[in-house]
């Protein structure tokens, strides 16, 4: 873990960041994080099948509208 942090300072280094700046950075990194477990998570074999449902439910609705005619418009 100390290289991670000696190789994320010299890139820090670089760019001039304060101490601050480097904290938002980890913070933005945390919620990124988060944010794509959670949506890992909506992708679960245990969840697709609600997502099937909705999905099957979606498409009966769109079978039984009428196809549009063209007007020649």
């Amino acid at each position: 873990m100390d290289d991670r942090r000696d190789l994320d300072n010299i890139f820090f280094d670089s760019l001039n960041l304060t101490r601050s700046e480097r904290e938002a950075v980890y913070e933005a990194v945390v919620h990124q994080v988060e944010t794509r477990m959670k949506k890992a998570e909506s992708l679960n074999p245990k969840n697709r099948r609600k997502h099937l449902a909705a999905a099957e439910k979606a498409c009966g609705v769109w079978a039984g509208m009428p196809e549009e005619e063209d007007n020649g418009e």
